[in-house]
């Protein structure tokens, strides 16, 4: 078993507040080789904001935290808080956090992982709030990253801090960390991912150099009879969802070097890795190609989409086109291999048929 199949799941979803938590195994992971900022997923963010510093603050929602520990007071008949910065105030969300602790299983407030859909999107984004707000739940839910990128990222922060200590005098105590990174390949072996809604991708190694992928039959599938499909490629939207909901995101698998070569060779629909599609040079790149390609590799390798997920994307989708047939005055208009028509392209008679399969 190669050190890339090492995978740990990073984080805990806890439905009754809607909201993260950095897994126990991942956290202790992080503890281990020093990964921790203000939590332990702060560098993860950065690759998700196409691997720029800003992305740091993806899930540290000051807000959003503040407005559910009002909730959690409500819920369980704590005083009202305090609006200075007082004695009181702190006592206030000590409270906050015995609560959290108690229920949730969280180790403080500011521990709690909160999407906030507009991090996730630039000027005029492609998909509406709650698309996107369920899309980057059901990525943070799936998502596993192997051991090969932990270390790599703990090795590049290590090393980053060293420089700092020697030429600024920043305030860092060394350690181990080979040793550190040993005992965790000793203790974390293969993690099984529990089967959550709809595997994406299939990872295919060893194709010319690449990380590359398939798409599974049950997401095909799936596809077809939702037309996801754009021009042959039923992926395009996932791609304009991890590029800040800006459409040229749709372009993030369409490598086609590498691609007609696989397809010539193997009959095959591939996506290969471009580790350069995930950057855009604005305040970064924050970490190396190779890395990115890594990054990217156990995200997609990881990736799972709820069937709800699916649906409302397949539904706006039809809504769009639906108004383009609309605009063109036709009664039939043929697109992406499906001709549109009330009684010829039922959707929802499709996603029932979907649910009472898959559900």
């Amino acid at each position: 078993m190669g050190e890339q199949d090492k995978s740990v799941k990073i984080f805990d979803y806890i439905p009754d507040i809607d909201a993260f938590k950095a897994a126990k195994e991942y956290s202790c992971i992080a503890r281990m080789l020093n990964l921790c900022e203000w939590n332990p997923v702060v560098w993860i963010g950065r690759f998700f904001a196409l691997d720029n510093d800003y992305g740091e603050h993806w899930l540290d929602n000051h807000d959003e935290r503040n407005e559910l520990a009002e909730k959690l007071a409500q819920r369980f008949n704590l005083p009202p808080k305090c609006n200075d910065y007082t004695e009181i105030l702190v006592r206030w969300y000590e409270r906050i956090d015995s609560v959290l602790e108690e229920k949730y299983g969280i180790n403080g407030h500011e521990q709690i992982l909160i999407i906030e859909q507009s991090r996730f999107a630039k000027k005029d984004p492609c998909h509406t709030d709650e698309q996107r707000k369920r899309f980057w739940t059901d990525v943070c839910k799936s998502l596993h990253l192997s051991l090969e990128t932990i270390f790599e990222e703990a090795e590049d922060a290590y090393e980053t801090h060293m420089q700092l200590k020697e030429e600024h005098n920043f305030p860092f105590e060394e350690f181990d960390l080979e040793k550190e990174m040993n005992k965790i390949e000793q203790k974390y072996k293969h993690v099984g991912q529990e089967k959550e809604e709809i595997k994406v991708f299939e990872y295919c190694p060893d194709t010319k150099g690449w990380h590359t992928f398939l798409l599974t039959e049950e997401y095909k599938e799936i596809a077809e009879k939702l037309n996801l499909y754009e021009d042959k490629c039923p992926v395009r939207w996932i791609g304009r969802l991890f590029a800040f909901d800006q459409d040229y995101g749709k372009l993030w698998f369409e490598n086609w070097t590498a691609r007609e070569t696989f397809r010539e060779e193997n009959k095959k629909e591939y996506y290969p890795v471009n580790p350069d599609r995930f950057c855009d040079g604005d305040n970064g790149p924050c970490h190396h190609s190779k890395h990115r390609e890594n990054f990217w590799r156990d995200v997609l390798e990881s990736l799972h989409l709820s069937l709800d997920t699916l649906f409302e994307e397949a539904r706006a989708k039809y809504q769009r086109e639906l108004a383009l047939v609309k605009s063109t005055k036709r009664r039939i208009y043929r697109l992406a291999g499906f001709y549109y028509g009330e009684e010829l392209f039922d959707l929802e008679k499709n996603i029932e048929e979907i649910k009472e399969k898959y559900r």
